[in-house]
């Protein structure tokens, strides 16, 4: 039985094949059909010279990107995309509205992270000048000298000689 599954294998790549020349063309039949409805569109609305509403939900997704662009997302596919200097007056003040409060919230968790990092940085750079000054020939902190011979010694010079 095993032996008929696989000598069915190429026959299977065949009909693969077939399938994929299939969705080949019918995509690019699709894609021509789409320039002609759009075109036969963009006749009908020049005509009637209104503008047309369409429903919101007809896109996923509508960002406003970093470089200043809102994005038109339709299922993870960019559809369109606006600098936000074109936007007409009262739609830009529409976009304020509702952004001004994320960037509000965005600004605060920064700077929440940023002090908390901070405070992390000054309390280490209290703790390391402490281990540095401990440091033998550290200049931050001058060591005790004992003198010996004639000489100075330092205090772990002194230390080390009496072992």
């Amino acid at each position: 039985m095993r032996e008929r599954k696989e000598s069915e294998i190429p026959a299977a790549i065949k009909s693969l094949e077939g399938d994929e020349l299939q969705i080949s063309e019918l995509s690019e039949i699709e894609r021509n059909q789409q320039v002609e409805v759009s075109t036969h569109l963009r006749k009908v609305i020049g005509y009637l010279d209104t503008p047309m509403h369409i429903d919101p939900s007809a896109f996923s997704d509508v960002v406003l990107t970093p470089d200043g662009k809102i994005n038109l997302v339709n299922n993870g596919a960019l559809v369109g995309s606006i600098p936000v200097e074109k936007l007409p007056g009262s739609v830009l003040l529409r976009v304020l509205a509702e952004i001004i409060p994320e960037i509000k919230r965005l600004l605060g968790e920064r700077k929440e992270q940023i002090a908390g990092r901070t405070d992390i940085y000054d309390k280490s750079i209290k703790e390391f000048r402490k281990v540095a000054a401990a440091v033998p020939g550290s200049a931050e902190r001058p060591q005790p000298k004992e003198k010996s011979g004639g000489r100075e010694q330092s205090a772990m010079e002194a230390a080390m000689s009496k072992e």
